[in-house]
């Protein structure tokens, strides 16, 4: 299982993300914030991420911090690799989402992975 090792904010569409450096020299975005922040069922999507033969290839659990109760604490939380990020997201059908949730996850489809990773470059 990778270590983080170091961690950079980013905004995408005035939501906050964090892009997370493991020890195996891969970025990675937490699966649960994303799909938060799209609307979809983070569960869901990360049975869907470890069920195909592809996507599982990128996906991580990684202890990290996280606030429960307004106390932090580690936690192991699952990641996926931002170098596939772009193919996960186009497994996404969009015809099957309705609204605000189909008009913000086209959206990422289109833009995110080149923000992610034009703000993580940035500071390397």
């Amino acid at each position: 299982m990778p270590e983080i090792i170091g961690k950079f904010s980013f905004e995408f569409y005035g939501e906050k993300h964090v892009a997370f450096l493991a020890d195996n020299h891969h970025w990675y975005v937490r699966i649960d914030h994303l799909c938060e922040q799209m609307g979809l069922n983070a569960q869901g999507q990360r049975r869907r991420i470890e069920k195909s033969p592809v996507t599982r290839e990128y996906f991580a659990s990684m202890e990290t911090e996280t606030e429960y109760m307004g106390v932090i604490r580690m936690k192991e939380v699952g990641f996926f690799d931002v170098d596939m990020l772009a193919y996960w997201l186009g497994t996404i059908e969009v015809e099957k989402l309705k609204g605000e949730v189909q008009t913000k996850v086209i959206l990422y489809q289109k833009d995110f992975i080149r923000m992610a990773r034009a703000a993580y470059r940035s500071e390397m």
